[in-house]
């Protein structure tokens, strides 16, 4: 009984895989397969945005310096108003910026269309052009604001090419940290096999 509701979980309700989580994206920055920036769109679906079923949740944020994968905020992926912020502050920042380009650059081993978004974010003068974009749609825009990315016509958070690659990314990471936390292993009611809980519901 157990087994066939879990089966029907994976197969019809999105949110309950670890890792994975439904996410309301706002903006798109787009840019050709070679990283070349042409805009930054608003998904307008309605004011907040067009929801993603499945958004990667990364592991373990609560140690700071870190982002999700495909899909932040706005001054994380761009950037963008870092001056204006005080030195400790913009340091946290450019981690956490370096962070998600290094995951992209990761990805892209796997995926190999994902080396242009990361190509775009690393380019000072397309992020000057970025920067000019977001200032001019003033407050229509803000910096909490989650965007992601659209390469030629695909929207890879659309895609579950990365998902194969984001678990293992992701069991890794939390396997890496039971290592240095003690944790009580339990016994799972649909395998029978030995787990580490999650610490919260995904």
């Amino acid at each position: 009984m157990l087994s066939a509701l879990c089966d029907y979980a994976d197969k019809n309700l999105s949110g309950i895989e670890p890792g994975f989580a439904r996410k309301q994206v706002k903006w798109v920055l787009c840019c050709d397969e070679n990283g070349r920036y042409t805009g930054l769109i608003n998904l307008g679906e309605d004011t907040r945005g067009r929801w993603f079923d499945k958004s990667p949740v990364t592991p373990n944020m609560n140690s700071g310096g870190k982002s999700h994968f495909l899909a932040e905020t706005l001054e994380t992926v761009t950037l963008f108003g870092q001056q204006e912020l005080e030195e400790k502050k913009q340091l946290a920042l450019q981690n956490k910026n370096h962070f998600f380009c290094d995951l992209l650059i990761q990805a892209s081993e796997s995926i190999p269309a994902l080396k242009a978004a990361a190509t775009l974010l690393q380019d000072s003068q397309q992020l000057a052009q970025i920067h000019a974009d977001i200032e001019a749609k003033g407050n229509k825009i803000k910096l909490t604001d989650i965007v992601t990315f659209r390469i030629n016509e695909a929207i890879p958070l659309q895609s579950d090419n990365w998902y194969e690659w984001w678990r293992c990314y992701y069991l890794q990471a939390t396997e890496e940290k039971n290592k240095t936390t003690k944790t009580n292993n339990t016994r799972c009611l649909i395998s029978g096999e030995l787990i580490t809980p999650l610490e919260s519901h995904p």
